[in-house]
């Protein structure tokens, strides 16, 4: 079994001072910094404008790739205590790479579900094409089917965090579709990861609450969101008790 820290740089980046990392961490996830940390990086005017930018690029698709390789870093950054966690835009192609890594693992995950959905609505259009209404006995079997399915895409969406948080902390493809390791980490990490989600939907609200209340942009304001969920996700793995960071690296 190998014996390297997921945790810690990987062994081609330099290695991080302990004076580099930030303070150990309590056992309760920092909501209030989650929410500001972006503000205390020297350069968060050029990075929040850059990511605009990528934001406004994410309507034809090629944007997301750079903005969820942006993420994935930042959460890899923040699992390692970083104290100023947000990456530079200095390695385009690279995040390219691992944006299209996670976009990927994304589907993967949610596209069985979003399927399962659609295969069960046909029994019902059909129906109701052929006799002007669902027959009753064929809605009986097919709504609790969906709600079931609803159930599932819903517990994917859930359960996705854990698979994306895996993926950025090991670098491993792979890890993003150890479904039991994936498991083990929700469960253990259950309350700061829950509040960690919380801090994802809280921002997403802020930010569209500062698009109608102070005319703020709306790229900026969804690239800070962005970003606010990406540093909880990681904030969960550097409280992860399982973590292990040596003494130095």
């Amino acid at each position: 079994m190998s014996t390297a820290n997921p945790y810690g740089p990987p062994s081609t980046a330099p290695g991080l001072s302990p004076a580099a990392r930030g303070p150990a961490p309590g056992p309760a996830l920092d909501f209030g910094r989650a929410l500001s940390f972006f503000f205390q990086d020297p350069k968060w005017v050029s990075k929040i404008a850059i990511g605009s930018i990528f934001s406004v690029l994410s309507m034809f698709v090629v944007g997301g790739v750079f903005i969820s390789g942006y993420a994935v870093r930042l959460l890899r950054r923040s699992a390692r205590g970083e104290p100023y966690p947000l990456p530079e835009w200095d390695d385009l192609g690279g995040m390219f790479v691992e944006g299209l890594q996670v976009m990927g693992v994304y589907l993967a995950h949610i596209l069985p579900a979003v399927v399962a959905m659609m295969v069960l609505m046909v029994p019902v259009a059909i129906a109701g094409e052929s006799r002007g209404d669902s027959p009753p006995a064929l809605l009986l079997v097919v709504i609790p089917m969906m709600l079931l399915a609803s159930l599932a895409f819903v517990a994917v969406l859930v359960y996705f965090p854990a698979a994306l948080t895996r993926l950025a902390v090991e670098d491993r493809l792979g890890a993003a579709f150890e479904i039991g390791n994936n498991w083990a980490y929700l469960r253990r990490n259950f309350s700061n990861y829950l509040l960690a989600i919380v801090v994802f939907l809280v921002a997403n609200f802020i930010s569209q609450l500062g698009i109608l209340a102070f005319c703020i942009g709306i790229f900026p304001a969804t690239f800070w969101g962005l970003c606010a969920g990406a540093y909880a996700l990681g904030e969960v793995a550097w409280r992860d008790p399982e973590r292990n960071v040596p003494a130095s690296a």
